[in-house]
Protein backbone atom coordinates (compact mmCIF):
# COMPACT_ATOMS: atom_id res chain seq x y z
CA UNK A 1 0.00 0.00 0.00
CA UNK A 2 1.56 3.21 -0.66
CA UNK A 3 1.59 6.27 2.15
CA UNK A 4 1.90 9.86 2.08
CA UNK A 5 3.95 11.40 4.84
CA UNK A 6 2.54 14.84 6.07
CA UNK A 7 4.43 17.72 6.95
CA UNK A 8 4.74 16.85 10.48
CA UNK A 9 6.49 13.32 9.70
CA UNK A 10 3.22 11.36 9.90
CA UNK A 11 2.07 8.63 7.13
CA UNK A 12 -1.04 8.28 5.88
CA UNK A 13 -2.34 6.06 3.10
CA UNK A 14 -2.57 7.23 -0.08
CA UNK A 15 -5.64 7.80 -1.96
CA UNK A 16 -6.23 5.88 -4.71
CA UNK A 17 -8.91 6.45 -7.78
CA UNK A 18 -11.62 4.45 -8.05
CA UNK A 19 -11.34 2.14 -11.69
CA UNK A 20 -13.23 4.13 -14.73
CA UNK A 21 -13.90 3.14 -18.44
CA UNK A 22 -13.29 6.94 -20.83
CA UNK A 23 -15.97 7.05 -23.29
CA UNK A 24 -14.45 8.95 -26.42
CA UNK A 25 -17.45 11.54 -27.07
CA UNK A 26 -16.15 11.78 -30.92
CA UNK A 27 -17.08 8.66 -31.74
CA UNK A 28 -20.21 7.88 -29.67
CA UNK A 29 -22.91 8.26 -32.50
CA UNK A 30 -21.93 5.18 -33.34
CA UNK A 31 -23.60 3.62 -30.07
CA UNK A 32 -26.86 5.00 -31.19
CA UNK A 33 -29.33 2.79 -31.79
CA UNK A 34 -28.19 -0.47 -29.71
CA UNK A 35 -30.59 -2.55 -27.32
CA UNK A 36 -31.10 -1.48 -23.61
CA UNK A 37 -29.53 -5.77 -23.64
CA UNK A 38 -26.50 -4.47 -25.47
CA UNK A 39 -26.02 -1.80 -23.42
CA UNK A 40 -26.30 -3.54 -20.58
CA UNK A 41 -23.91 -6.23 -21.38
CA UNK A 42 -21.53 -3.64 -22.23
CA UNK A 43 -21.80 -2.23 -19.18
CA UNK A 44 -20.99 -5.64 -17.15
CA UNK A 45 -17.96 -6.44 -19.33
CA UNK A 46 -16.33 -2.92 -18.33
CA UNK A 47 -15.55 -4.64 -14.70
CA UNK A 48 -13.68 -7.31 -16.68
CA UNK A 49 -11.64 -4.98 -18.75
CA UNK A 50 -8.18 -5.00 -18.35
CA UNK A 51 -6.21 -1.69 -17.56
CA UNK A 52 -4.13 -0.22 -20.24
CA UNK A 53 -5.12 -3.09 -22.51
CA UNK A 54 -8.72 -2.88 -23.38
CA UNK A 55 -9.02 -6.53 -23.21
CA UNK A 56 -11.62 -8.51 -21.67
CA UNK A 57 -11.18 -12.42 -20.36
CA UNK A 58 -14.76 -13.88 -20.57
CA UNK A 59 -14.59 -17.32 -19.35
CA UNK A 60 -17.77 -19.35 -18.74
CA UNK A 61 -17.94 -18.52 -15.22
CA UNK A 62 -17.53 -14.87 -15.87
CA UNK A 63 -20.43 -15.18 -18.53
CA UNK A 64 -22.30 -17.04 -15.85
CA UNK A 65 -21.63 -14.18 -13.17
CA UNK A 66 -22.83 -11.38 -16.21
CA UNK A 67 -26.24 -13.93 -17.25
CA UNK A 68 -27.46 -13.88 -13.37
CA UNK A 69 -26.67 -10.03 -12.87
CA UNK A 70 -28.43 -9.30 -16.24
CA UNK A 71 -31.06 -12.10 -15.03
CA UNK A 72 -30.54 -13.44 -18.61
CA UNK A 73 -29.23 -17.18 -20.00
CA UNK A 74 -25.68 -17.46 -21.60
CA UNK A 75 -27.44 -17.77 -24.99
CA UNK A 76 -28.63 -14.72 -25.04
CA UNK A 77 -24.79 -13.45 -23.79
CA UNK A 78 -23.24 -15.05 -26.39
CA UNK A 79 -25.99 -13.96 -29.38
CA UNK A 80 -25.20 -9.74 -27.70
CA UNK A 81 -21.29 -10.53 -27.51
CA UNK A 82 -21.69 -11.88 -31.17
CA UNK A 83 -23.60 -8.41 -32.38
CA UNK A 84 -21.23 -6.24 -30.45
CA UNK A 85 -18.38 -8.09 -32.26
CA UNK A 86 -20.18 -7.75 -35.77
CA UNK A 87 -20.79 -3.91 -34.98
CA UNK A 88 -16.85 -3.61 -34.08
CA UNK A 89 -17.70 -2.12 -30.41
CA UNK A 90 -15.48 -5.71 -29.15
CA UNK A 91 -13.02 -7.14 -30.94
CA UNK A 92 -12.48 -11.29 -30.79
CA UNK A 93 -8.47 -11.52 -29.62
CA UNK A 94 -8.90 -15.25 -29.36
CA UNK A 95 -11.24 -17.34 -27.88
CA UNK A 96 -12.70 -16.17 -24.56
CA UNK A 97 -11.10 -12.92 -25.14
CA UNK A 98 -12.08 -9.82 -26.37
CA UNK A 99 -10.49 -6.23 -26.85
CA UNK A 100 -12.71 -3.05 -26.07
CA UNK A 101 -12.85 -1.03 -29.70
CA UNK A 102 -10.15 1.74 -28.28
CA UNK A 103 -11.82 4.69 -30.40
CA UNK A 104 -15.14 3.78 -28.38
CA UNK A 105 -13.34 3.51 -24.64
CA UNK A 106 -10.36 3.40 -22.79
CA UNK A 107 -9.20 1.97 -19.74
CA UNK A 108 -5.96 3.43 -18.23
CA UNK A 109 -3.78 6.17 -19.44
CA UNK A 110 -3.72 7.94 -22.55
CA UNK A 111 -0.66 7.04 -23.96
CA UNK A 112 -1.20 3.31 -23.97
CA UNK A 113 -4.85 4.12 -25.18
CA UNK A 114 -2.88 6.07 -28.13
CA UNK A 115 -0.89 2.52 -28.99
CA UNK A 116 -4.12 0.65 -28.96
CA UNK A 117 -6.05 3.37 -31.55
CA UNK A 118 -5.62 3.99 -34.86
CA UNK A 119 -5.47 7.31 -36.45
CA UNK A 120 -8.17 8.79 -38.78
CA UNK A 121 -7.40 11.41 -41.36
CA UNK A 122 -10.59 12.94 -43.38
CA UNK A 123 -9.98 13.51 -47.02
CA UNK A 124 -11.29 14.42 -50.30
CA UNK A 125 -11.54 10.70 -50.45
CA UNK A 126 -12.35 9.25 -47.59
CA UNK A 127 -11.24 8.53 -44.60
CA UNK A 128 -7.73 7.35 -44.81
CA UNK A 129 -6.19 5.11 -41.55
CA UNK A 130 -2.85 4.65 -40.24
CA UNK A 131 -2.43 1.78 -38.29
CA UNK A 132 0.02 2.78 -35.32
CA UNK A 133 3.27 0.27 -35.03
CA UNK A 134 2.28 -1.24 -31.63
CA UNK A 135 -0.95 -2.41 -32.70
CA UNK A 136 -1.21 -6.21 -32.46
CA UNK A 137 -2.11 -7.53 -36.10
CA UNK A 138 -5.38 -8.83 -35.42
CA UNK A 139 -6.61 -5.48 -34.53
CA UNK A 140 -4.93 -4.16 -37.61
CA UNK A 141 -7.21 -6.72 -39.73
CA UNK A 142 -9.97 -5.94 -37.63
CA UNK A 143 -9.77 -2.16 -38.68
CA UNK A 144 -8.87 -3.30 -42.36
CA UNK A 145 -12.34 -5.39 -42.30
CA UNK A 146 -14.42 -2.20 -41.56
CA UNK A 147 -16.61 -1.43 -44.38
CA UNK A 148 -16.82 2.43 -46.22
CA UNK A 149 -12.78 2.81 -45.35
CA UNK A 150 -11.52 3.48 -48.75
CA UNK A 151 -7.50 3.71 -48.20
CA UNK A 152 -5.56 1.76 -45.57
CA UNK A 153 -2.12 2.46 -44.74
Amino acid sequence: MKTVIGKSGKSYPAMTEDSYIKVYLKDIIYLCGLKQSHYELMLCVWKFADHNTNSIQLNKAKKEEIAGILSVSLNTIANSLSFLTRKKILFIQARGIYKLNPHLFGFGRFPEMQRLRATIEWTSNGKTIKIIDEMDAKLQNMLKDLSGWKNIT
